[in-house]
């Protein structure tokens, strides 16, 4: 549910605004709120700002989605799962804004990873990007081999590779998170539900495991559950 913030609740917008500032100088500018949000509903502002400012990816610190968890504020909730709708890359707290070389995207057969990897692609044209499927235990379907020939097929290009490995999701994200010199400097995921952002604060799950990876993260927004791939 969108907050609607008339001129008839000077104290919502007061706290809204002041919320804002303190806890997103990581995500937006600050500057805009004032002029911008208070003036009518969350999403509607966000949008216009996004449109008006043109822009198409979101850098944070992992921080602010662990004092989202801590808070449990639903103003910042509300502007969290509103800005998910373009890709949000989590930096840790002690990595720095560095060029990312290798993509590691985490693939489940999703009809987005085709649109992700172009982007991905368009947006680091001369980084390395492998497309990673877990496949501990798993027998693949036609329907996913059609997928991996569709995504080869259409996404020829040297720096991206698909590659199968013999693990967990789990079991890669220790590897990762337990190694000095991590095999990747970006992990790529999409996410499948809104609760996305709670659960990536919940260390009992691979999200959670995610979170406390010294790795940058880049999460897009899931749009799709169908393959449409032609026979």
């Amino acid at each position: 549910m969108e907050l609607g913030l008339s001129s008839q609740i000077i104290p919502n917008k007061k706290k809204l605004e002041s919320f804002v500032l303190k806890n997103t100088n990581d995500i937006i500018e600050s500057s805009w709120i004032s002029t911008k949000i208070v003036r009518g509903k969350i999403k509607q502002s966000l949008d216009n700002f996004i449109n008006d400012q043109k822009i198409d990816l979101i850098i944070t610190r992992q921080t602010i989605f662990k004092r989202f968890s801590t808070y449990r504020n639903d103003i910042f909730k509300q502007i969290l799962l509103n800005i998910s709708d373009l890709p949000t890359l989590l930096i840790p707290e002690n990595n720095s804004y560095e060029p990312i070389c290798k993509f590691a995207y985490l693939t489940d057969f999703k009809q987005d990873d085709f649109i992700n990897i172009k982007w991905l692609k368009n947006s680091f044209p001369n980084s390395l990007i492998e497309v990673l499927h877990f496949s501990r235990n798993f027998k693949e379907t036609p329907e996913q081999n059609r997928w991996i020939k569709y995504l080869n097929n259409e996404i020829s290009d040297t720096n991206i590779k698909f590659r199968h490995k013999d693990l967990t999701i789990d079991e890669f994200v220790e590897q990762e998170s337990s190694n000095t010199q991590p095999d990747y400097n970006c992990l790529v995921l999409t996410t499948h539900k809104r609760n996305f952002w709670q659960k990536m604060t919940d260390p009992s799950t691979t999200l959670g495991f995610l979170n406390e990876v010294e790795t940058p993260t880049l999460v897009f927004k899931y749009t799709s559950n169908k393959l449409n791939i032609v026979k």
